[in-house]
């Protein structure tokens, strides 16, 4: 098995994935950010939230700099040692630029392959990441999809991905 998959077919650039290195990238989400029924779509909706949180943290906690910014600081490593991440798949596949008459992705799969429409890219999630350890036995990523349950059967020991 190895870890980096390529994505090859009718690109315009043939290119490959790590996902070891995906735990650093600000694009991954959780299981529960991805498959939670309600979601803030809306980014100046997220915006105020985020503004606000820190209003009131600045309101309830003064402007300096309270011992728990320290304690939040571990929190989120912890998590990124304990998490489970997802990455969407449709980022990589834009950077690979399929060609104008490209209509689906083929995902290789234990020499088997698996067809999916081009405009389903935005439902592909990849796991890469469960319980903070990489997904070495079966992986290097599983492939979910976005509008299923958490429960879904991913499809695992992915080799490549093929745009035709």
């Amino acid at each position: 098995m190895q870890d980096i998959i390529p994505i090859k077919g009718a690109v315009n650039f043939q290119i490959t994935i790590d996902p070891s290195v995906w735990i650093f990238d600000d694009r991954k989400q959780t299981a529960e950010q991805l498959f939670s029924s309600i979601q803030a779509t809306d980014e100046m909706e997220e915006y105020t939230k985020e503004v606000s949180a820190h209003w009131d943290r600045e309101i309830s906690e003064g402007a300096v700099f309270p011992p728990t910014l320290k304690s939040e600081k571990k929190y989120k490593k912890e998590e990124l040692l304990s998490g489970t991440f997802f990455m969407p798949l449709a980022p990589f596949i834009r950077n690979a630029e399929p060609i104008i008459s490209a209509k689906e992705i083929k995902i290789i799969s234990q020499g088997e392959t698996l067809s999916f429409p081009l405009s389903s890219l935005e439902e592909i999630m990849l796991l890469f990441c469960a319980n903070g350890k990489p997904l070495k036995s079966d992986g290097p990523v599983h492939v979910y999809f976005k509008n299923k349950k958490a429960d879904q059967q991913p499809i695992k020991y992915v080799e490549s991905f093929v745009i035709a």
